[in-house]
């Protein structure tokens, strides 16, 4: 008896050797028509041994196309594309099909996956319907009608035809919709002949691969129309120009206008615009500008634009006279630049050779004068150049030079140097003093220049 529960138990855990094999789905298009097919992205591995197995749908309302068997390698996974066709009449709605795989050698040892789709009628793919001014058509000017077309479906959507029929207006077209878009499609309605105030039958048929997704009739007003006169004027002159745009409503009922503007990119830099318009687009380096608006019954809307290439001109002249002007009165021609030469002796530095290089990059300059501090730890230097110093003093514990340069022509370099030793060696770091130059320009200015700064480390 205990050998019979031990079969018993074990023929009824024999399913759960399936838990083994996975079988996992990716959908490639799941949401489809009656005459169209689902398709899947199918992983299947096993942890058993290699073997051999068959794929089949356990549900008799679908069909299976596709590879029907495959060869597993233990532990090794495989993908396959299945497609899932409906049979017969199956209503439209949300179905879980059931994929069976299975092992052709151990029948017993087989996993069930569900796959879920959604079948939907060609009622139930886009919703559409017409908006427009809700005052009706006017019969005096172009209308805006829109189309709003709805993709009520994640699928893409092609070679949508659009037929649009009525004593009014007819049109067609074809559109494509991406997955579960909504779209606005514009037409443009005008009337050569009068049209009555009233109510206007407008059939909408909708159709793709001569299927019909809409066929219905709506209706469409024919309102009051407003009488707007337009009056634009231009005015031109040297490099501006100006548009005044008045619309007056002389009718009996609110107008709703509109007016639009194409500028280029240089245009708008240098156009405003009062009032704002209500939307700027921007396309290929063109900006349209666009104006809404309301003409209450007796008044009237005015919109200026104004183009003035004169006073950025004008502006732009004048920043470069005031840069020029400005780079004169600001320039200084002579440029003092200071070199530090340093000797070392042991661990730090001893003697300093100092180079002061004065060049004149404008006029000739009759007088120059250039002056220069030693560091606060160097009494004297030991040696001069060429070019001798004028004077030499200490001030505040500091030695100064002052050197005196005649008749120093335009573009002319000079170069003045010296030596210095300190009695202290120098370790770290010392900063050395800036040269300073002066001179007066010829209408007598006093200018001062300083040369670069020099820090020296040991």
């Amino acid at each position: 008896m205990r050998k019979l529960i031990i079969v018993v138990i074990a023929l009824f855990l024999l399913p759960l050797v399936s838990a083994k094999l996975t079988v996992t789905d990716e959908a490639v298009k799941n949401v489809i028509m009656p005459d169209e097919g689902a398709s899947f992205n199918i992983d299947v591995s096993s942890e058993d041994a290699s073997d051999n197995y068959g794929i089949i749908t356990t549900d008799s309302n679908w069909r299976l196309k596709g590879k029907s068997s495959i060869d597993l390698e233990q532990g090794k996974k495989q993908s396959i594309k299945l497609e899932f066709y409906p049979i017969g009449a199956v209503k439209p709605g949300s179905y879980s099909v059931n994929l069976r795989v299975y092992s052709n050698t151990k029948p017993e040892n087989f996993a069930d996956h569900p796959i879920f789709i959604k079948l939907v009628s060609p009622a139930e793919l886009i919703e559409a319907g017409f908006e427009y001014n809700p005052q009706g058509l006017d019969p005096k000017k172009e209308n805006l009608v829109k189309l709003n077309v709805k993709n009520k479906n994640p699928i893409s959507l092609d070679d949508v035809k659009i037929k649009i029929e009525s004593s009014l207006f007819d049109d067609e077209r074809i559109i494509s919709l991406l997955p579960s878009e909504s779209r606005s499609e514009e037409l443009r309605v005008s009337f050569k002949d009068f049209i009555e105030k009233g109510s206007y039958e407008v059939r909408l048929l909708v159709t793709m691969k001569d299927k019909t997704l809409i066929d219905r009739t709506e209706k469409i007003n024919v309102g009051y129309y407003s009488d707007v006169t337009d009056d634009n004027a231009a005015q031109e002159g040297f490099l501006i120009k100006n548009i005044k745009v008045i619309r007056e409503n002389k009718g009996n009922v609110v107008a709703d206008e509109e007016y639009s503007l194409r500028l280029n990119s240089f245009e708008k830099t240098f156009t405003s615009v009062h009032p704002e318009p209500t939307e700027i687009n921007s396309k290929d380096g063109l900006y349209y500008y666009k104006w809404d608006f309301k003409i209450n019954p007796g008044d009237s809307y005015r919109i200026e634009i104004k183009t003035d290439y004169r006073t950025p001109l004008i502006s732009l002249i004048l920043g470069i006279v005031i840069i020029i002007v400005a780079y004169h009165f600001f320039k200084k021609d002579v440029s003092i630049k200071k070199k530090v030469l340093t000797i070392r002796y042991g661990g730090g530095i001893s003697e300093m050779k100092v180079l002061l290089i004065i060049k004149n990059k404008g006029r000739a300059l009759k007088h120059v004068q250039v002056t220069d501090r030693l560091p606060k730890i160097i009494k004297k230097p030991v040696e001069f150049g060429i070019v001798k110093p004028a004077s030499f003093r200490h001030e505040m514990g500091e030695g100064i030079f002052t050197w005196n340069l005649e008749g120093l022509v335009r573009n002319e370099e000079r170069v003045i140097s010296y030596k210095i030793k300190s009695d202290i060696k120098v370790i770290g770091k010392m900063h050395i003093p800036v040269a300073i130059g002066r001179y007066r320009t010829k209408t007598g200015n006093l200018v001062t220049v300083k040369s670069n700064k020099n820090i020296i480390i040991s």
